[in-house]
């Protein structure tokens, strides 16, 4: 291509540019990168990253936090309405993201506990978390050495889960083990939206490194990490796939990959006569008349 040639599709790049609906800094070096012979694209993908996150803050408003909730609930209410975003290239315009409908629910404590359609069933990480987490001491003190350890110098371009495996290793040196590193998504689970974290132990004490999904593509959007301690580990993960279901006339649970379980521990199809009624939008059992109730599984 002749510098002729160059310099006029430069000067149609920097008009593209001039046209973007974008903060003026990032079409600025944008511009600069184009003129140089560089590749503005990933500027300007970020540049539109901002726009748009910026344009959702104001178009969806958090709702007022409950004055009533617990420390937990708040907790979670913050991170579940946590603005992680909207990228130009995820899937959140077809499907939408997480963060964006949760902004819709006033309090979190009169959502259902599982959400029920014809052939989806998913469990609400609010009621699941909520039932499983505390707040105490040791959780702020590993929370407020989290943010330190995150804003040193090394560790300022790390991701959030990156910065957590880093200070995750710096506590087994003061005597701490990490039970577990997880992301949800890569296991059967019926939770409403995908957790990712890490549990630490230090002798009978287990606590979680907890960040929510709040985007659309699972790879992203994903909050800033919060410290609890958690109850009981093994509960805790062992009871995401499975519900408790029943009627007047009967009652089990339904585990990924078993099915519909009775209490006397023997597997069973669906039972014919718990139907899905289009006009109620619930299950119904045709024998009792009853609608069909779904609840989380919590150990006594």
């Amino acid at each position: 291509m002749s510098e002729g040639n160059d310099k006029e599709a430069v000067k149609k790049v920097l008009e593209a540019i001039d046209q973007m609906d974008m903060p003026e800094l990032e079409k600025t070096v944008a511009k600069m990168v184009a003129i140089l012979g560089g590749n503005p694209t990933d500027i300007l993908i970020s540049g539109a990253y901002r726009q748009l996150t910026a344009e959702a803050e104001s178009k969806y408003p958090r709702q007022p936090t409950p004055e009533d909730y617990s420390e937990v609930e708040r907790i979670l209410h913050e991170m579940l309405t946590e603005n992680t975003g909207i990228h130009p290239l995820d899937s959140g315009f077809a499907y939408g993201w997480h963060w964006v409908s949760n902004r819709a629910v006033k309090d979190f404590r009169e959502t259902p506990e599982v959400y029920v359609y014809e052939d989806v069933i998913l469990v609400n990480v609010f009621h699941y978390l909520a039932y499983y987490l505390e707040r105490d001491g040791v959780a702020e003190e590993l929370e407020r050495r989290l943010y330190e350890f995150a804003d040193l110098p090394e560790n300022r371009d790390l991701s959030w889960l990156g910065v957590m495996e880093e200070f995750a290793e710096e506590l087994e040196e003061e005597g701490w083990s990490v039970y577990t590193e997880f992301n949800t998504y890569n296991f059967d689970n019926f939770l409403s939206q995908v957790l990712q974290g890490i549990v630490i132990e230090r002798g009978e004490d287990s606590y979680i490194i907890l960040q929510i999904h709040n985007g659309c593509d699972v790879r992203g959007g994903y909050t800033k990490p919060r410290v609890f301690r958690l109850t009981d580990p093994e509960e805790f993960f062992y009871n995401m796939d499975r519900v408790l279901v029943g009627c007047d006339c009967e009652t089990g649970e339904i585990v990924i990959g078993e099915g519909f379980v009775d209490f006397s521990g023997d597997r069973m199809e669906w039972p014919e006569h718990w139907q899905w009624n289009e006009e109620k939008k619930r299950y119904v059992c045709e024998r009792c008349g009853k609608p069909l109730e779904f609840g989380i599984y919590y150990p006594e």
